[in-house]
């Protein structure tokens, strides 16, 4: 039966055989520690927002903007189709 160690199968240390360089490794990790970071962040924001707009604050937006989309409409009304 073979042994599957690294040291038998030559994978140790980034030798011949399909090693990872330690320093590729490392940036990896740098670079996810950043993602991880800056999607808490944006998660926090979002809760944050939720939060403050409130359920009636959030209607009452939702009515403006309806509004607003209505007035616009009738200012700028869409093109006749062609016939």
């Amino acid at each position: 039966m073979q042994s599957t160690t690294p040291e038998s199968t030559g994978q140790e240390n980034g030798e011949e055989g399909g090693g990872v360089d330690p320093g590729f490794l490392a940036k990896v990790q740098a670079k996810r520690a950043v993602y991880q970071a800056q999607t808490q962040s944006d998660k926090r924001k979002r809760e944050e927002t939720r939060a403050g707009l409130g359920r009636n604050n959030m209607e009452d937006y939702i009515a403006e903007h309806q509004q607003f989309i209505a007035e616009q409409e009738t200012r700028n009304p869409p093109p006749a189709p062609e016939e």
